[in-house]
C-alpha cells in the first residue's frame, strides 16, 4: 500500500511538472519573422530598398565583419565585431527594411520581433523568451555564418529603469504575478553581453575535434540591430558601448532619395507617361518611404481599377497621396444651401 501511495504521489507530480514545463514552454513562444539564406523573396538592396546611399554605405561598412572574410580580418587585427546597433528616427523611414536588407546582403539568417512581444502576465517568461530567441539565432549563426537579431520598438522592453524619460515617466508594464516585463532588460543585456561565448555542448567538441586534429567549429556572429523612434526613453545601460556600438539616425529621405524611392515603386507598378517623377518628388518633402509605398503600390492602383484601368497614372497617385497624408473626402450631402452663403 505504501508504495502504491508513493507511485501515484510520484506520477501525480511527474505529470504536474510536465503540465507546468509545457505551459511555460507555450507562453515563452515568440512570434518572430524569420528568413534564411537561400528562402525565395528575400528583401534586398537592389528590388526593395531604395534610397538613402550614404546610409547604406555607412551600415554596411559595420555589418561586413559578419561574413567570414569580415570575422577573418578582424581575427588578424585582434579586433572584434561590433555587438549591436541602434537605428533611431520617426516611424515609417525604413529600419525593418533596412535591417531585412542588410541581412540578405551579408547572407544571415534574420530574426525580426516586436518588443511587446517579450511582455507576458507571468514572471520568469519574458526573459525566456528573449533566451530561446537568441539560442535559435546563435544555432543559425553556427550555421550559416553570422544571424540578425531585429527588435522593433526597442524602448518598450529597454526603458529607463529609473522611472524618467526625458521629462516624463516611463509606464512599466505590469502583468498578473507581477509579471509583464520584469527582468526582460536585464536578461536582453545579459545577451548582448553574451553573444560571442562559446556554449558548453561547443567547447566540449571543440575539444574533441582538437584532440582528433580538425578545425574548430566556427561558431558565427550574432548581431542585434534594435530600432525606435524614442531614444530618450532608452536605459543607458543599453545603449552603451559593448552592447549597442553604434546609434544611427535614420530620417525622412532627402529629395534624391524620395526620387529614388518613387522610381523604385513605380518600376514594381504598371504606369503610363503621365506621371512625372520630378513633381511628385517636389510634392512629397517630409513623407516617409513607408507612407509613399503605400500610396504607389496599394491606394493609386484602386483608383486604376475604378477606373477601369489596368494601369496607375499621375492623378491616382496625387489623390492616392493626398487620401493618405490629409485622409478621405467627407462631403456634406445635404449642406444647407444658406449655410454656403455665410
Amino acid at each position: 500500500g505504501i508504495l502504491g501511495f508513493v507511485g501515484r504521489m510520484g506520477f501525480s507530480m511527474v505529470m504536474m511538472i510536465g503540465q507546468f514545463v509545457l505551459l511555460f514552454s507555450f507562453l515563452s513562444s515568440t512570434k518572430t519573422i524569420e528568413s534564411y539564406p537561400g528562402d525565395v523573396g528575400l528583401i534586398t538592396f537592389e528590388k526593395d530598398y531604395f534610397g538613402n546611399e550614404y546610409l547604406v554605405a555607412a551600415v554596411r561598412q559595420w555589418v561586413e565583419s559578419l561574413t567570414r572574410e569580415g570575422k577573418a580580418k578582424l581575427d588578424a587585427m585582434g579586433a572584434e565585431a561590433i555587438h549591436g546597433i541602434l537605428l533611431e528616427g520617426p516611424p515609417g523611414t525604413g529600419k525593418t527594411l533596412l535591417a531585412q536588407a542588410l541581412a540578405s546582403d551579408s547572407n544571415a539568417a534574420f530574426f525580426g520581433a516586436s518588443g511587446t512581444d517579450f511582455q507576458a502576465m507571468f514572471i520568469g517568461v519574458g526573459p525566456m523568451k528573449v533566451m530561446r530567441m537568441y539560442a535559435k539565432a546563435r544555432a543559425a549563426a553556427r550555421q550559416y555564418g553570422a544571424a540578425i537579431i531585429f527588435l522593433d520598438e526597442l524602448d518598450s522592453i529597454g526603458g529607463n529603469r529609473g522611472g524618467v524619460s526625458g521629462n516624463q515617466p516611463v509606464q512599466s508594464a505590469g502583468g498578473l504575478f507581477g509579471g509583464g516585463g520584469m527582468g526582460v532588460l536585464s536578461k536582453l543585456l545579459t545577451e548582448l553581453d553574451g553573444t560571442k561565448e562559446i556554449g558548453r555542448r561547443d567547447r566540449i567538441r571543440n575539444k574533441a575535434r582538437k584532440w582528433l586534429a580538425l578545425p574548430e567549429l566556427y561558431q558565427g556572429l550574432v548581431l542585434t540591430i534594435g530600432a525606435t523612434n524614442r531614444f530618450d526613453a532608452l536605459d543607458p545601460a543599453l545603449v552603451r558601448p559593448g552592447r549597442i556600438d553604434k546609434v544611427i539616425r535614420v530620417d525622412p529621405p532627402d529629395r534624391n532619395s524620395r526620387r529614388e524611392i518613387i522610381e523604385g515603386y513605380l518600376n514594381k507598378v504598371k504606369h503610363d507617361d503621365s506621371v512625372n517623377i520630378t513633381n511628385l518628388t517636389d510634392d512629397t518633402q517630409g513623407v516617409s518611404p513607408a507612407q509613399l509605398a503605400s500610396s504607389i503600390q496599394r491606394s493609386a492602383p484602386r483608383h486604376a481599377i475604378n477606373d477601369n484601368r489596368d494601369y496607375i497614372r499621375q492623378s491616382d497617385i496625387e489623390a492616392a497621396l493626398q487620401e493618405d497624408l490629409v485622409g478621405l473626402k467627407n462631403p456634406i450631402a445635404d449642406f444647407d444651401p444658406k449655410q454656403k452663403l455665410q
